[in-house]
C-alpha cells in the first residue's frame, strides 16, 4: 500500500509521451509529469501508456523552386 501523499513521477524515454494514464481503472492527469495519491487507506493501481513522437514536415517551394 502507498502512504499517504505518495507521488508517483512518469518520465518517458526521449522519442516518446504519455499517452495515457489510468489510476484504479479510471483516466487521470498527471501534472508536471507526477501523479500523487492523497489519503491512501487501501490498495491502488496506476498504468501508463506511452506512444512515439510523431511530427508532420511540411515542405514548400518559392517560384522556379523544387524540392
Amino acid at each position: 500500500m502507498l502512504a499517504d501523499g505518495k507521488v508517483v513521477t512518469v518520465t518517458p524515454d526521449l522519442g516518446y509521451h504519455v499517452a495515457s494514464v489510468l489510476v484504479d481503472g479510471t483516466t487521470a492527469t498527471l501534472v508536471g509529469g507526477t501523479y500523487t495519491f492523497t489519503n491512501v487507506t487501501a490498495d491502488h493501481t496506476i498504468a501508463v501508456t506511452f506512444a512515439i513522437d510523431t511530427f508532420t514536415i511540411t515542405a514548400t517551394a518559392g517560384s522556379n523552386g523544387s524540392i
